[in-house]
């Protein structure tokens, strides 16, 4: 089996590129799925959260408030990085449980975050690196989450910049809206792996 990573910033469109990959006859495994059900109630990652964080980061149903959770660590480099201490470990072995049970012969993980030095190095045969226009990227934000453009940019800035992680790629995905022509990339990208 053939396993690679795709990776871009938020707002890159990774989600609606994994779909296509999927379609094609990829096994997805979404990280930030895997992100979720670590931190849901009663698990070893929400305790560890809660107990950092304190319960203003709850619902009323004791779930995660993933936007205030959000509001906290795109703000604060030092509890960003507390946080990722506290879910990485989980979510790398969950991503790998999840691999383990694919039947397709290529999988592809999707996740904000992989490096080829990084902690699923070991597993992958390559980086795929979805880039957008900033602007584009403040726009799908915005209307996805109903955010302002400031709290979008906050978001961006956050994250290592698209060039940074275009420099770890084996293949790259402009996705500037044109569907087309993102489509073709995909087709031409799984020609390669496959």
């Amino acid at each position: 089996m053939k396993v690679y990573g795709l990776t871009g910033n938020i707002g890159t469109g990774k989600s609606t590129i994994a779909k296509m990959f999927e379609k094609l006859g990829a096994f997805i495994v979404d990280a930030d799925k895997v992100a979720r059900e670590i931190v849901e109630p009663g698990k070893p990652a929400w305790d560890e959260i809660v107990n950092h964080f304190g319960e203003k980061v709850l619902n009323k149903n004791n779930s995660l408030d993933r936007k205030k959770l959000g509001d906290i660590v795109f703000n604060d480099k030092e509890d960003r990085k507390k946080l990722n201490e506290i879910t990485h470990p989980e979510i790398i072995e969950n991503i790998k449980k999840k691999i383990s049970e694919s039947t397709s012969e290529t999988t592809i993980i999707e996740a904000a975050l992989l490096e080829k030095g990084g902690s699923l190095k070991d597993i992958l045969n390559g980086i795929i690196v979805v880039s957008a226009d900033p602007e584009v990227q403040v726009e799908r934000i915005k209307n996805r989450d109903g955010i302002s453009n400031k709290e979008a940019e906050a978001r961006i800035s956050s994250q290592l910049s698209n060039n940074d992680k275009i420099k770890n790629a084996d293949f790259i995905i402009i996705n500037n809206s044109d569907l087309t022509a993102v489509q073709k990339q995909v087709e031409s990208i799984w020609r390669s792996i496959n």
